[in-house]
């Protein structure tokens, strides 16, 4: 079992290591997934940008998506999802079962997650450090217990 104040610790350490080391966006974003994984064990995950001008989300990385719902993540109706869900506003980590609104009515889990086989997850909204929305980072698990609270 994870050590949270511990490991928590050096995870946190090698995100703000990598989120500032040299190298491209799309790298970067890449080499997170690896100090995240040992926070929660996912077998999906993606970190995307907004473009404000066109309402669309640009992926750093995509991993263990299929192509619907890398295609989905991408279009103006994701953003209205991630909209309802205030993951634009709020800065808190949001697991499925800690969703504002009941899951039937988030498309990308009753369309695509579940039918995948995912069980819970995590999103985050990405922000500056002047509080405007950057993007979403999301983590999804087969896994009904991952993540936990703690984790979060």
């Amino acid at each position: 079992m994870l050590d949270l104040l511990s490991d928590g610790l050096r995870i946190a350490a090698d995100v703000g290591r990598i989120a500032s080391a040299p190298g491209t966006s799309e790298e970067r974003a890449a080499l997170l997934l690896e100090p995240l994984h040992r926070l929660v064990p996912f077998q999906a995950a993606c970190i995307f940008m907004l473009d404000t001008e066109g309402r669309v989300q640009t992926p750093l990385v995509t991993y263990g998506y299929d192509d619907a719902m890398r295609g989905y993540m991408t279009s103006p109706e994701h953003v209205a999802e991630i909209e309802l869900l205030g993951l634009d506003r709020h800065h808190r980590p949001m697991r499925l079962k800690d969703l504002p609104v009941p899951r039937e009515r988030v498309r990308s889990w009753v369309e695509y997650l579940e039918p995948a086989g995912f069980k819970e997850g995590l999103a985050v909204g990405l922000f500056t450090s002047d509080e405007r929305y950057l993007g979403v980072l999301c983590l999804s698990t087969d896994d009904p217990d991952q993540p936990t609270v703690e984790a979060r």
